[in-house]
């Protein structure tokens, strides 16, 4: 896995999430890993979201440390009880947390 070693040795992928039995939780905690069981389809799902992030990202005229997309708003099949993957553009520098809350919903 070349490009999770790479991800590694750069140390800017930082890592946050909600627990699921606190709904209410308005901090995130920062987590050192995360998984993902998926079935193949959810992973082509989870493939193709990440590459509209990523074009979304790249096109914006003014993206801001804080930009973020939620799967849930993303996929068509997303229900209420799946959990939700969040990509938060951070625009800081290697090894700065950024600030990141639970946002409205």
């Amino acid at each position: 896995m070349e490009g999770s070693q790479e991800i590694a040795r750069e140390g800017s992928m930082k890592i946050f999430g909600f627990p699921r039995d606190n709904p209410d939780a308005e901090i995130a905690t920062e987590l050192r890993e995360a998984s993902l069981g998926l079935t193949l389809e959810e992973l082509d799902n989870v493939i193709a979201f990440l590459q509209s992030v990523q074009r979304d990202f790249a096109q914006a005229s003014s993206l801001r440390s804080g930009a973020h997309r939620h799967l849930r708003d993303w996929s068509r099949t997303w229900r209420s009880s799946d959990g939700d993957l969040v990509i938060l553009y951070t625009g800081q520098r290697r090894g700065q947390v950024p600030d990141f809350e639970k946002d409205g919903e």
